[in-house]
């Protein structure tokens, strides 16, 4: 009964199941590889890539009025993320001038990534 028993479960693996060492000599079980919040290195520099095509696109193809507007929007160059509301009051300009220009400027950068 026993050997029944164990041979239904033979295929099994568990989250727990050492499955290498890491540099160290250090036991890697599967849920260290599940929750691996190391970010992979090909992702990570296919963003960075792709995030100063957009710097770039905003530094060249927006208006300085586009330039201020999506910055302060989306937080770029470690602004804080503002709403169309704030911006208009920096700006001194109404909320719906801002939502104009932002929809502008986004077809704009679309554009520049089509």
């Amino acid at each position: 009964m026993s050997l029944r028993f164990s041979k239904k479960f033979q295929n099994d693996i568990s989250l727990y199941e050492p499955i290498g060492t890491d540099r160290d000599g250090n036991e890697i079980v599967m849920l260290d590889v599940i929750n691996s919040e190391t970010p992979d290195f090909a992702e990570q520099l296919h963003l960075t890539i792709e995030s100063e095509k957009m710097l770039h696109a905003v530094r060249e193809r927006l208006s300085k009025r586009e330039q201020i507007v999506v910055i302060f929007r989306y937080g770029l160059w470690g602004q804080e993320e503002l709403t169309q509301q704030e911006i208009a009051g920096r700006l001194g300009i109404s909320r719906s001038y801002v939502s104009r220009i932002e929809k502008k400027a986004l077809k704009k950068l679309r554009a520049a990534f089509q």
